[in-house]
């Protein structure tokens, strides 16, 4: 097996935005260094934090994205990198793919949101009448358009995060987080769009995504009404869809 260091620039996000100079950027925000490597010509993304004074723990983000022996990776990635890691998690993309596991921990919890999906956006749309129903409510009364980079549309936006996560009981990312995505613009491949709802002049929802080539990834919302949360999703479908994801 070869394991060859290359710079993050190089990192496409071919087949996750999770897997590109964007997701690297935006973990570095939060403390995580990234590496590259091409792992048998596969470019691949590994982040790595210290979490105590003497130790670190490395976490590849939907990735390998082909079967591979994972503990020839292991032992190959923290060669290659200067901190002494303790632990590699795997977060391993939604495939068929077979992967050879043997001698690795698997873990009882995923570091996804529960309830995560993913859609076949090749297959025809068929809503349910509770998300019908609530689209029909919002014609003619709210809008959807992505962000422009308005400094005041952003801190209504956050606003509405703010109430969703209390009504919601989540914990709630910082704006300076948000702020800093949204600001990403070194990846050519893979973008940051934020979708805003109005009602008339006023934000009441949002939706944070990360576009690339093959997929969109929800990473963050809020709406101040049941049915704005309908028309956000839909919008973002749509909107995956004409982009050929």
């Amino acid at each position: 097996m070869e394991i060859r260091s290359i710079g993050v620039e190089g990192l496409t996000g071919e087949d996750s935005p999770l897997q590109s100079l964007f997701w690297a950027r935006a973990k570095s925000f939060l403390g995580w260094k990234p590496y590259a490597f091409e792992v048998d010509g596969e470019r691949l993304l590994l982040l790595v934090r210290r979490i105590a004074p003497l130790f670190f723990f490395a976490y590849v983000p939907f990735g390998p994205s082909g079967p591979v022996d994972l503990v020839m990776v292991s032992e190959g990635l923290k060669r290659a990198i200067d901190e002494p890691v303790f632990a590699i998690r795997y977060d391993l993309p939604f495939t068929d793919a077979a992967f050879e596991t043997e001698g690795l921990l698997p873990l009882s919890y995923s570091i996804q949101p529960e309830r995560t999906v993913r859609i076949d956006l090749q297959k025809p749309l068929a809503y349910r009448k509770r998300a019908r129903r609530a689209l029909t409510k919002c014609e003619n009364r709210y809008t959807v358009r992505p962000y422009r980079g308005e400094p005041i549309l952003f801190e209504q936006w956050y606003e509405t995060y703010r109430q969703t996560a209390l009504r919601d009981r989540f914990h709630p990312r910082s704006k300076e987080y948000f702020f800093h995505l949204l600001s990403i613009d070194e990846d050519k491949m893979v973008k940051p769009v934020l979708l805003l709802a109005f009602e008339q002049e006023a934000v009441v929802g949002g939706v944070l995504l990360i576009e690339g080539r093959k997929e969109t990834v929800y990473l963050a919302g809020s709406s101040t009404r049941p049915e704005v949360g309908y028309l956000l999703q839909d919008g973002t479908i749509r909107r995956s869809r004409e982009r050929g994801c």
